[in-house]
């Protein structure tokens, strides 16, 4: 019952939840790089997520579109617990909700995404806040 309160209790808390998944496999270059792919289940069926972190979840693509960029926040939480996970708990057929969180001003300001946009990170593509994006 606790674990049930909690997931609903962070569902209700942050401010949007993008996708509940169940993470097939994982793929890491070093232990605090790499990638998670994950496909969705229930209403997210039809859906596949691939984050990418370096420490920290960074990027985000939803059915291979860039979705939840860094600054913003991208959270992954147990399901059967209601706890966050880090990137080197989860595992392959760990059930997980993934959630994001709109970065704060200071971390958008002009100075901020010099060192924190997903070319800092060696992407080619622009922060675009993912309270833009389209679902």
């Amino acid at each position: 019952m606790r674990s049930l309160s909690m997931v609903n209790l962070i569902g209700n808390l942050l401010p949007e939840k993008i996708l509940k998944n169940i993470a097939p496999g994982v793929e890491k270059d070093t232990y605090y790089v790499g990638e998670h792919m994950i496909e969705g289940e229930g209403d997210f069926h039809s859906h596949r997520v691939k984050i990418w972190f370096k420490n920290e979840y960074l990027q985000l693509w939803r059915d291979d579109q860039p979705y939840v960029l860094s600054p913003d926040f991208i959270c992954a939480v147990s399901c059967s617990t209601g706890l966050p996970m880090i990137n080197s708990q989860i595992r392959s057929g760990d059930q997980i909700m993934i959630f994001a969180i709109p970065a704060p001003a200071l971390l958008v300001s002009q100075k901020a995404l010099k060192s924190l946009d997903p070319h800092y990170f060696g992407f080619d593509f622009d922060y675009v806040p993912f309270s833009l994006q389209s679902i």
